[in-house]
């Protein structure tokens, strides 16, 4: 039995953020958090703001990404100044869980994502959003649902985070063997047998080896076609959280397609980074990835590291470091949407260790792939699992407690 329907627009009030003033680091007296797209994703360390024009979110509140690649993106359990990419839906009445609205709105990214317009930087149509229609049982049965695929959530991130502390005790191992020189800026003279480097000297001679994403109109949402074919790279496969592709919600184009953007193919072994947006996510395509070859999007750039004069695994784990985390913050391009174009990633510096030194910690790396791979395996059961229970919840297949569902 399907549930009652209720336009968005008579359950929430909807109010878009906007951009702080100043925003700091860490909390001192008066902050608040400052929330940002990263935020929502649960990406990224807390930032904090004062801003007494600033729009507050609350508990009861779900916050919805207005704009950009990740417009669509719900989270309804944070609370603080929401920046200018983020708009608040508040609750008109206490009929509504706000748990319940968060879910089903979750379980919507992908139809939120095409809801958007606009040429430059894509934003959500308000109008349409403001006629979704949201499935409206009664409060108890609404809040039974939520605790429902609460529990099951939080299953999956226990096993998502059981992912980043490997990643993490890999960085740990990586500060431990490249020690100050990927810690510090360089003030002294490196050790015996390590150089410095630019991205373009360590880039392999073959031809497309360190190219950014297709240029303007050649790759639109237009070219994405509904049966499987080449996958395309976009910044919700990458994280900073982890130092692997995220193999899963891609989009497709054609052979046909892909052929035309031969500059912008990525194999497996290639190294890509994010050039707009969440600047700082870096990760390889697994050599024994899930596809032969992907197609980068305008935000991403790929390297193909020349095996000879850098490890790929160690350029990964570079960039993430704290030394290349502030020379990247120091190089961005502050016009618009946070970015770094092709020269600058090019000319971009790096320290470089013997390379045998480089080929030990990937081979640390590649020891701990068969647990983080296991990890991996569990979370994307969880994954399954709980959309499975998100279809079911909102098309009235989750029965009471008591009753099986043949009942």
């Amino acid at each position: 039995m399907r549930m009652s329907t209720i336009k968005l627009s008579e359950l929430v009030t909807i109010r878009k953020g906007r951009k702080a003033p100043e925003v700091y680091d860490s909390q001192i007296n008066g902050t608040k958090r400052y929330l940002q797209i990263s935020d929502l994703r649960g990406e990224g360390e807390p930032r904090f703001a004062v801003d007494p024009k600033g729009v507050l979110s609350n508990e009861r509140d779900v916050i919805i990404a207005w704009d950009g690649a990740n417009a669509g993106t719900v989270s309804f359990d944070l609370e603080g100044y929401i920046g200018s990419t983020l708009t608040i839906l508040r609750l008109k009445n206490d009929n509504v869980d706000t748990a319940f609205l968060g879910r089903y709105l979750q379980s919507r990214f992908s139809y939120l994502n095409e809801l958007t317009t606009g040429a430059t930087i894509p934003h959500i149509d308000r109008a349409r959003l403001e006629g979704l229609l949201i499935p409206f049982p009664p409060l108890p049965e609404q809040r039974r649902i939520a605790a429902i695929l609460d529990k099951a959530d939080a299953i999956r991130r226990k096993r998502q985070e059981a992912i980043r502390l490997t990643d993490e005790f890999l960085r740990s191992a990586f500060l431990e063997m490249f020690g100050d020189s990927v810690v510090y800026p360089v003030t002294q003279d490196l050790p015996d047998g390590w150089r410095s480097a630019n991205v373009g000297q360590i880039k392999s001679p073959i031809r497309y080896s360190c190219v950014g994403g297709p240029f303007g109109s050649n790759l639109t949402r237009a070219d994405y076609i509904e049966k499987q074919g080449i996958p395309v790279i976009r910044g919700s496969n990458l994280s900073t959280n982890s130092a692997d592709l995220i193999e899963e919600n891609f989009v497709y184009v054609s052979n046909e397609k892909a052929n035309s953007l031969a500059q912008n193919v990525a194999f497996p072994g290639d190294v890509i980074f994010t050039q707009r947006g969440t600047l700082g996510q870096v990760v390889r395509i697994p050599l024994k990835s899930r596809h032969p070859k992907y197609i980068i999007s305008q935000s991403q750039m790929k390297l193909t590291v020349d095996e000879q004069k850098a490890d790929p695994i160690y350029i990964v784990y570079y960039f993430r470091s704290p030394r290349a985390v502030r020379d990247i913050n120091a190089r961005i391009l502050a016009t618009g949407v946070p970015h770094i174009n092709l020269g600058i990633f090019r000319d971009f510096p790096i320290v470089l260790p013997p390379i045998k030194l480089q080929r030990r910690f990937a081979e640390i790396k590649n020891q701990h792939g068969a647990i983080t791979k296991r990890f991996q395996e569990a979370s994307l059961e969880a994954e399954v699992f709980l959309n499975s229970l998100v279809q079911r919840a909102f098309r009235g297949g989750l029965k009471p407690s008591g009753t099986s569902q043949a009942d």
